[in-house]
């Protein structure tokens, strides 16, 4: 028995390592406005196309305009994401 909550303790330090690692991850992503993709390229190239627009704006361009309906799987008109999709502010410096 006490071998049972060892393994399930080390899981969960193992799986909140991990998820806590993701997490910073992709948050880093949404505040400098870059996919993942992207990201491999700068650190490959160190050249790309800067669409970071400032925090506030690139949550509201990930999540949608209203702050209330960020948690939520879903969006109205509202919560839309600014942008259509294929055309996107971008900065006019580059890094």
């Amino acid at each position: 028995m006490h071998l049972q909550y060892v393994m399930v303790y080390s899981l969960m330090i193992f799986m909140t390592i991990v998820l806590t690692s993701f997490t910073k991850f992709h948050v880093k992503l949404v505040c400098t406005n870059v996919t993942t993709i992207e990201n491999l390229e700068k650190d490959r190239t160190g050249e790309f196309v800067s669409y970071d627009v400032g925090i506030d704006k690139n949550f509201k361009q990930v999540f949608g305009e209203n702050p209330w309906l960020w948690p939520l799987p879903f969006y109205g008109s509202s919560g839309r994401p600014s942008g259509d999709g294929v055309k996107w502010i971008s900065n006019t410096y580059q890094h």
